[in-house]
């Protein structure tokens, strides 16, 4: 019914027509803003991301020379216990107070490798002779990179530096580093999007003690940012996460402790103004789409009146009622056309009454001739 109605409806077709248009192109500018929208949040999370990225990276190798330079300073102090120890002090059993951010810190005795002291005193007498950290750590202050340890099977990054009596090294100063103080250290500013930070070793598991062994990963972590950190390229980008959720972020791989780090934030937080402003221009399309639409009825309405008037009064005339007129009004072709109209209906109307007096008139005479007839036939 309603398609036979605007198949009918001039104003009806020429006012949908005019809103499948205005819809279109209200559809169309939505989503070009809205993409763009999209793509300008990306390049701008981007740049924050990757500055984030190099501040963090200079953080991570900053805080690891504090934790070098706080060995050696412990290393120095423990150097003047066991020179007081070899002057006939008893030997140290237990070390000073913590000045670093480790989880375990050990004093190994050269040769042998046994501990002296520990902050965990449960370790004291065990020998860890066939630990790397041991045996560089008798030589110079070593870093030894992420790796498992052999004692809780967590990652970790140890630093060692030898405790010199005279020129004898008598010790080897060793500390396990807190790698989630190492995560909690990184420079990531507030903002309204938040930033996930985490390590990531080279078997694609997580450093911090807090994340290692994250059930449903236990055979490590992958997205294309943790990938491409592992490989030893920095970057950024949009992907999915380890989790399969999408993100938002950036990645570089920090040699010194063999790790990769990674920066995210949620991507669906990350565009929600785009989203707000794709509402916002539907919202306001349509306010517009529903008053063009009205001006478009009302001016369709007004235009075509006259041709539906100059309709009506033609399907009038074509039942038979010449003495339809309709208004002339205007300057443009509609008041040439109602003219028309007018001109022709009384051109037709002035012809039918022709032709109507035409019949009379015939009508009359073969009356008379008929009666003249017959007469005739009478008097023969």
């Amino acid at each position: 019914m309603i398609r036979r109605v605007l198949n009918r409806s001039l104003a009806s077709r020429l006012a949908g027509a005019t809103g499948v248009i205005a819809a279109v192109v209200v559809l169309a500018v939505s989503v070009v803003t809205y993409r763009s929208a999209v793509s300008a949040l990306h390049r701008r999370l981007l740049d924050r991301l990757s500055t984030q990225v190099e501040a963090s990276e200079r953080s991570a190798r900053e805080w690891l020379d504090r934790q070098r330079a706080a060995l050696e300073h412990l290393a120095t102090l423990e150097s003047q216990r066991l020179e007081m120890a070899h002057r006939g002090d008893d030997r140290l059993r237990a070390l000073p107070p913590q000045l670093l951010s480790a989880t375990t810190t050990l004093l190994l005795e050269v040769p042998g490798g046994r501990v002296l002291a520990a902050s965990d005193t449960s370790l004291i007498g065990q020998y860890e002779a066939d630990q790397q950290f041991y045996r560089e750590g008798r030589n110079a202050t070593f870093v030894q990179p992420i790796y498992p340890s052999a004692r809780t099977g967590l990652p970790t990054v140890s630093i060692a530096t030898p405790v010199r009596v005279g020129r004898q090294t008598r010790a080897v100063l060793v500390a396990h580093l807190d790698l989630a103080e190492l995560e909690r250290t990184l420079a990531i500013p507030q903002s309204t999007i938040r930033t996930d930070a985490y390590f990531v070793n080279r078997l694609a598991e997580f450093v911090s003690p807090s994340r290692f062994g994250i059930a449903g990963h236990e055979r490590g972590v992958h997205s294309v940012g943790i990938d491409s950190a592992l490989q030893g390229v920095t970057g950024a980008g949009v992907y999915d996460d380890y989790r399969g959720e999408r993100v938002v972020g950036a990645w570089r791989w920090i040699g010194p402790l063999e790790m990769a780090l990674m920066l995210e934030a949620d991507h669906g937080v990350a565009i929600a103004p785009a989203r707000r402003l794709l509402l916002l221009n539907t919202a306001t399309g349509l306010l517009a789409l529903g008053v063009i639409l009205a001006g478009t009825v009302t001016a369709v309405r007004r235009f075509t009146g006259p041709v539906i008037r100059v309709a009506d009064a033609t399907t009038a005339v074509a039942l038979g009622d010449l003495s339809v007129r309709v208004p002339v009004a205007g300057t443009d072709e509609v008041r040439r056309l109602s003219e028309a109209f007018n001109v022709m209906t009384d051109r037709l109307a002035g012809a039918y009454t022709d032709l109507e007096n035409q019949v009379s008139a015939t009508r009359v005479a073969l009356q008379e001739a008929d009666a003249n007839r017959a007469l005739l036939q009478g008097v023969v």
